[in-house]
């Protein structure tokens, strides 16, 4: 691939009049980061405790940042989250400032072995950051179909890896809003779930039944007493009907 390979870049870079000229772009924002993380874990005191830095990580506030990029403080902040959606690097408050780890450093700063890959990266199936002054094991994305397939299978899953595999490969491991997936397994029970509510039966997705229209009882009649005609009455019609 053209982009494949490394170059040096020397970290006195950051001394050079013509790195220091602000504003920073977003491309020369990113670089800075990756020469000023931390080449090995280090540690520190700060505020009269002690801070291990982990290899790829800096520790720095926004307003230096600011003040090193030509920023301002809000479009520092915008940028680091920036970068946390886009799977690019973490950006996490601690009582000591921001912690920034760079996803995957060893892809930009790390040795070359004989073989032409990258140091670290041959088993390295898990990205450990620091958050919230906790280390966490975060699984590489993207996994093999084996990784995945066998996930499906300890959990108990129903679900086709191979489908999951085929779909996200096609998507370049991003999800519909564009956001790279940084958590694969996430996805798989995300997907699993989803199966299920599709797959649930017809009888149990049919609405209530209709009760019918509750008519008023019908009551009969009362009954009405019959009262005789008078005969002097009785005379009359008669007689009216004679005539006519």
């Amino acid at each position: 691939m053209a982009n494949d390979g490394y170059i040096k870049l020397y970290r006195q870079l950051l001394d050079n009049p013509l790195w220091k000229e602000k504003p920073f772009t977003k491309g020369q924002a990113w670089v800075d980061l990756l020469l000023k993380a931390n080449y090995k874990d280090k540690t520190v005191e700060i505020k009269g405790k002690i801070i291990t830095i982990k290899r790829g990580q800096l520790l720095r506030s926004a307003d230096s940042l600011a003040r090193d990029w030509g920023w301002s403080r809000g479009k520092v902040i915008r940028f680091l989250k920036e970068l946390d959606d886009t799977a690019n690097g973490t950006a996490d408050g601690t009582p000591y400032g921001t912690l920034i780890t760079i996803e995957n450093y060893e892809t930009f700063q790390g040795s070359r072995t004989p073989n032409g890959t990258a140091d670290g990266t041959a088993n390295g199936t898990r990205t450990i950051i620091l958050k919230n002054n906790k280390e966490i094991e975060r699984d590489r994305v993207p996994p093999t179909l084996a990784q995945v397939s066998k996930y499906v299978e300890e959990m108990g899953y129903k679900m086709d890896p191979a489908k999951f595999f085929d779909y996200y490969e096609e998507t370049e491991w991003t999800k519909k809003n564009g956001q790279k997936i940084r958590d694969w397994k996430a996805s798989v029970r995300t997907w699993e779930r989803r199966e299920k509510e599709f797959a649930r039966p017809e009888s149990d997705q049919r609405p209530a039944p209709i009760e019918p229209p509750k008519y008023k009882k019908l009551e009969p009649d009362p009954e009405v007493d019959a009262v005789e005609m008078p005969e002097e009455l009785r005379k009359k019609i008669n007689g009216a009907f004679a005539s006519g």
